[in-house]
C-alpha cells in the first residue's frame, strides 16, 4: 500500500513538472507556437513559406497577394523536417494556394539527425516537438525521445521557466533571424562568406558521411512532399533566394552541381515553377542589402519578394 501511495505521488509529480515545463515556457516555443497559429487560420491563409531561414527572404508586406501569406519556414529545417511538418499541416490548411521554399545549394545534403552533433540534433527535436506524431524520420529514435522528454529535461535548465520572458527573447534570436537595421560593411560580408561556405560544406561532407545515400533518400523525401502539395491543390515555387558575390565565390561547385543535377531529375517528373536568382546581379553585387552572405536584410527582402513576384505574373 505504502509503494503505491509513493508511486501515485511521484507520478503526479512528474505530471506537475512536465506540464509546468511545457505550458509555462514551451521547448522551441516560437516554432510551436508557429505551425498551432497556422491551424487556427486553416481557413484564410493562402500562401506559405516552407523551408530553412533562406526561404525568409520574402516579405509578404512588400507585395499585394491576394489572402495571407504566412511563414512556415525555420532556420535549418531539412527536406526530412519540411515533409514531416507538412504532412501535419497541409492538409488542414484548407485555403492554401501557393507553397514557397527555399532551395539553398546544399538542399540535398541536409540532414540533422545525421550528424553526432547537440546543436544540430536540437533542430531535429524542435521538428518532432512542433508537429507531435508517433512516426519517426530516418528512424532517429534518439532525438525523437529527447523532444518527448524536452518539456523536463531542458536544455535551458529550467532558466525558461523561472523567468519566461528571457527564454522567449532567446528562442526568438535563435529560430527567427532578426531584423538588422544597419548596412552589414563589405569587409563582413567578405569574412562572412568564407565562414559560412566553410560551415555549409563541413555539415554537407559529415552529414552524407553521416547518413549514406542521404541524396537519393532526400529526393525520394522531397517527391513525397512535391506529391502531397499536388494531392492538396498547392501550386510549389521553388527558388534559390539572392545571395552575395562573396559566398557564390567561396561556395564549392561540386557540391552546386550535385544539387542542381538532384532537382534536375525531380522536375523533369514533377509539376513545379524554380527559379534561380543566386547570382542576379541586381542583388548580389549591393552589399546595402544583405544582412549576411546568404540572408538578405530588410531592405533586400522586400525589392526580391517583388521581384520574384514579378517573374511568377502574382
Amino acid at each position: 500500500m505504502r509503494k503505491t501511495i509513493l508511486i501515485s505521488i511521484l507520478l503526479i509529480i512528474t505530471a506537475i513538472i512536465y506540464y509546468t515545463g511545457f505550458y509555462v515556457a514551451q521547448p522551441y516555443g516560437a516554432s510551436y507556437n508557429r505551425v498551432q497559429n497556422a491551424l487556427a487560420q486553416y481557413d484564410s491563409i493562402s500562401a506559405i513559406t516552407l523551408g530553412n531561414s533562406h526561404s525568409g527572404s520574402i516579405d509578404w508586406q512588400s507585395v499585394e497577394f491576394p489572402g495571407k501569406g504566412y511563414n512556415l519556414h525555420d532556420g535549418f529545417f531539412d527536406i526530412f523536417e519540411m515533409l514531416y511538418v507538412a504532412e501535419v499541416v497541409i492538409p488542414k490548411l484548407t485555403s492554401v494556394e501557393y507553397v514557397f521554399i527555399a532551395v539553398p545549394y546544399y538542399f540535398f545534403e541536409f540532414d540533422n539527425g545525421a550528424v553526432d552533433d547537440t546543436y544540430q540534433n536540437s533542430f531535429r527535436q524542435r521538428t518532432y516537438f512542433m508537429a507531435p506524431r508517433m512516426e519517426l524520420i530516418n528512424n532517429d529514435w534518439e532525438n525523437y525521445f529527447m523532444a518527448r522528454v524536452a518539456p523536463i529535461a531542458r536544455a535551458d535548465h529550467w532558466k525558461g521557466v523561472l523567468a519566461p520572458p528571457v527564454l522567449n527573447l532567446l528562442d526568438s534570436i535563435i529560430i527567427e533571424r532578426p531584423i538588422v537595421a544597419g548596412i552589414t560593411s563589405e569587409s563582413y560580408l567578405k569574412k562572412h562568406g568564407q565562414s559560412r561556405t566553410d560551415q555549409n560544406e563541413r555539415q554537407s561532407s559529415e552529414m552524407t558521411e553521416g547518413h549514406p545515400g542521404l541524396i537519393e533518400d532526400a529526393k525520394q523525401s522531397f517527391t513525397e512532399l512535391l506529391e502531397l502539395f499536388s494531392a492538396n491543390k498547392v501550386t510549389v515555387i521553388l527558388y534559390t533566394p539572392p545571395y552575395h558575390r562573396y559566398y557564390n565565390e567561396h561556395f564549392d561547385q561540386e557540391i552546386i552541381d550535385r544539387n542542381q543535377q538532384a532537382l534536375d531529375e525531380i522536375l523533369s517528373a514533377h509539376t513545379a515553377t524554380y527559379l534561380d536568382f543566386s547570382n542576379d546581379k541586381r542583388f548580389s553585387t549591393n552589399d546595402s542589402l544583405f544582412t549576411d552572405s546568404d540572408h538578405l536584410n530588410h531592405i533586400g527582402k522586400p525589392r526580391f519578394t517583388r521581384v520574384l513576384f514579378d517573374s511568377l505574373g502574382l
